[in-house]
């Protein structure tokens, strides 16, 4: 991939600040092993440690019991000691021996258990059953408060908190990792936030559309209740559920059960009143399983608002580093009524009092080709250098568009304003279209038949405002499966939008462009490919309802990587033998591919970034044990001209999205910590089962214009040769090289572009067209 004879690649290097901060005791831990007398079976262990819990206590006075590992840990150091216990009306005898001690050195050396962590977890426990915090998943949150914010002050109600787990370092001691998180409560009630975005989007949705708008809006969502002031999370809609359905409601002091309704039950207790219909959401906090009533809760952030506020804290860098140090201040020099002091005390626990430090480097200027001319990424993007010309223009002569009576008047003035834009603005030539009138979708999969010829180019639909999503849906299957053909849907609400129509105009004309193989710009890769080279990107989704995994790929073409080659698969209850043929099939289809463009024969490296979804299969741990194999078994089979075996250079990446850890250029002086630049690049060991022994690192690649950067985590899962000069620097450069080749943005993105290609593929085929698109459609980008 480099030329051996170019000098090394150089990164600038800089020193950036994390959310990392040191974890130690002041003195010694002890651990001790748990058992049954007289029996092996340890399923009932935790259940008996539960029963016993206040003898234990006696005895060890502060304690921790690892499920996993079926131990305890105390700051107390005794002799062995037995407990009775009680389980199903059985009585059993537990046995506490074998202590071990842990020291500080030990702990500071990595040389302490990694079991440990669940006494860092305990402290957090205490202080939000203390009332300090509301525990919301890996969240804790203050309660809601009012506090001033914005330009003038004013007040606003908001919550506040922080994110907190533990992280061992490669051969080093335990860091507590934190994230400050800060949510400004909507004055709108959730039922009110979501009608209003149906009202705003489609004003007549049908029932099924109208639920998916409120899931979309709640799953996931934080929420604060308006009667006692607590936070919880959404993980479920219930549409089956309303106000007026039932349940048992539990007398505590009486242990009587008597039935009730949801209004009947908040009516009575909070003297909350709820009108109209809405389905109730299910939702969690401090452990606790709740159903919530949309009315009487609200979201927190800007779920279903169309614009954040840019001033709020949690926007900038430098609230979020302050947040951690004041976390950190907790544990070593709260006051005495503060519950993490005191827990931390208890277990002579203390924490660093700044964040660790680390060495980064910095990415070299990056430079893009528009047309003739080269031009450097700026912080904000290059968008402003695609308002003259694009890379690589397209003639469209042939195309359709396809509309409904109620937007007849619309047609005229948009193909007038496409044809000006397009040819004024980029030099893209837009010939006048065939129109086609139809008014029920119906009559929308025949009038596609009898107009769409092999030569046709694009069809266009200016979708209606009444069941926009279904009659989108309809329209990207037929012409994704049946008649495959590029298509773009534009809603009409949209282009009726006189004051962003220029921009709206400007987007349709660049994304069209691009899904026909028109590059809007093409990457400067430097030293990076002086020889051929492919890049692919995979990514898959499972979906557990169906038991369907939807599995996507996307390869490059070209030198440049600007052209693709692109494929999906849905596989119904996959097997490994289905998987493995998935696979295969994509391999051969791209090498076949990659040959035919330009007559420039095979692949001599392959670059393969394989996004970490949600199924099972594509944790990097069994990545590497189960597909790396099945990429080398495919590459194996293949046979150059002549017969002799194909030997490419392979390296094998998986993608890690949303990384916990942080990165900021520390303060200087009296400033404030800043976001670090797109392209910076951090090797961090983080002592984990999947990373043992692989080349991984951190790359802070999106140019963001408020928050911060959320680095990819990348792990090297296999490397031929082992030798490869496409490691450390080199890597970093050319990942984040990959990350500005993404053309529905002009600027760096969290992913390589091969990858955010496979995603975007996966997520249109399995939200809108359910099937596998047509073979005619592999060589272009028809699902941007």
């Amino acid at each position: 991939i480099m030329d051996s004879n170019r000098p090394p690649l150089e990164r600038p290097s800089q020193v950036v600040a994390t959310n990392l901060f040191k974890l130690g005791f002041s003195a010694s831990v002890f651990r001790y092993s748990v058992s049954v007398e007289g029996e092996d079976d340890t399923s009932n262990l935790p259940r008996l440690v539960a029963s016993a819990w206040p003898e234990l206590s006696k005895s060890l006075t502060h304690l921790v019991f690892h499920r996993g590992n079926h131990c305890l840990f105390s700051p107390t150091k005794v002799d062995d000691f037995s407990v009775s216990a009680t389980v199903d009306g059985a009585a059993m005898t537990l046995k506490v021996g074998g202590c071990s001690e842990i020291t500080p050195t030990q702990i500071e050396a990595g040389e302490g258990p990694r079991e440990l962590s669940a006494v860092f977890r305990h402290v957090l426990a205490q202080a939000t059953r203390q009332g300090r915090y509301q525990r919301v998943g890996r969240r804790f949150c203050n309660f809601p408060e009012e506090r001033d914010a914005g330009p003038r002050g004013e007040k606003i109600s908001a919550v506040a908190g922080f994110h907190a787990m533990v992280r061992w370092l490669r051969g080093g001691s335990p860091y507590l990792q934190v994230d400050g998180i800060y949510g400004q409560i909507q004055a709108l009630s959730v039922k009110d936030t979501v009608l209003s975005a149906v009202e705003a989007h489609v004003p007549a949705l049908s029932p099924p559309e109208a639920t998916g708008v409120w899931a979309g809006l709640c799953q996931g969502a934080l929420v604060v209740t308006r009667y006692n002031n607590r936070v919880y999370q959404v993980k479920q809609v219930r549409v089956d559920l309303n106000p007026h359905s039932t349940f048992l409601r539990k007398d505590r002091p009486s242990q009587q059960q008597t039935e009730t309704t949801f209004a009947e039950y908040f009516a009575t207790k909070y003297n909350a009143s709820i009108t109209g219909p809405q389905p109730l959401l299910q939702a969690t906090s401090n452990n606790e399983e709740v159903m919530l009533v949309p009315e009487l809760c609200c979201f927190i952030g800007n779920r279903g608002s169309p614009t954040g506020n840019r001033h709020e804290p949690h926007l900038q860098a430098s609230w979020r580093h302050q947040t951690g140090i004041a976390v950190a201040s907790q544990f070593n020099s709260g006051d005495e009524g503060d519950p993490l002091f005191q827990v931390a005390r208890n277990w002579n626990m203390q924490v660093a009092a700044s964040p660790m430090e680390v060495e980064a480097t910095a990415s070299p200027q990056m430079h893009v080709k528009v047309g003739s001319e080269s031009h450097p990424v700026e912080e904000a993007g290059f968008q402003r250098h695609l308002r003259g010309e694009v890379h690589v223009p397209r003639c469209f002569s042939d195309w359709i568009i396809v509309y409904a009576d109620p937007d007849s008047g619309l047609i005229s003035n948009l193909l007038a304003a496409l044809r000006n834009t397009a040819e004024a603005a980029f030099g893209i030539t837009f010939k006048p279209p065939t129109q086609i009138l139809c008014d029920r979708e119906e009559d929308l999969e025949s009038a596609l038949q009898s107009a769409v010829e092999p030569t046709t180019q694009l069809v266009m639909l200016l979708t209606p405002t009444r069941d926009c999503k279904r009659v989108y849906s309809i329209f990207k299957t037929l012409l994704c499966t049946t008649i495959p053909c590029v298509s773009q849907v534009v809603q009409s609400r949209t282009v009726r939008k006189r004051q962003v129509i220029a921009e709206v105009l400007t987007r349709i004309i660049l994304q069209i462009n691009a899904k026909m193989c028109g590059p809007l710009w093409q990457l400067d890769l430097g030293p990076t490919f002086d020889k051929t080279a492919m890049v692919i990107g995979i990514h898959d989704h499972f979906d557990g309802a169906s038991d369907t995994l939807w599995l996507g790929f996307c390869a490059s073409m070209d030198r440049p990587c600007s052209q693709y080659h692109s494929r999906a698969h849905k596989l119904v209850s996959p097997t490994p033998r289905t998987y493995d043929k998935a696979y295969q099939k994509f391999v051969f289809g791209a090498l076949q591919a990659f040959a035919e463009q330009g007559d420039q024969g095979l692949p001599t490296h392959i670059i393969v970034y394989r996004g970490c979804g949600n199924s099972r299969r594509s944790n990097p741990a069994a990545l590497r044990r189960d597909e790396v194999p099945i990429l080398r078994h495919a590459l194996s089979s293949v046979k150059c001209v002549g017969g002799a075996p194909y030997d490419p250079e392979v390296t094998y990446i998986s993608v890690s999205r949303r990384a916990p850890v942080r990165f900021l250029l520390p303060p200087a002086g009296e400033g404030q910590a800043t976001n670090v630049p797109a392209g910076t690049a951090v090797q961090l060991d983080c002592d984990s089962p999947a990373d043992a022994d692989l080349e991984n690192f951190y790359l802070a690649s999106a140019q963001v214009s408020s928050g911060m950067p959320v680095p990819s985590h990348y792990r090297v899962l296999y490397r031929v040769p082992d030798d490869s000069p496409l490691r450390g620097p080199v890597l970093h450069d050319l990942t984040h090289r990959f990350c500005l080749s993404y053309f529905n943005a002009a600027k760096s993105i969290a992913f390589p572009a091969p990858l955010q290609y496979s995603r975007k593929l996966v997520n249109l085929l399995r939200t809108a067209v359910h099937e596998e698109h047509h073979h005619r459609l592999n060589g272009c980008l028809f699902f941007l």
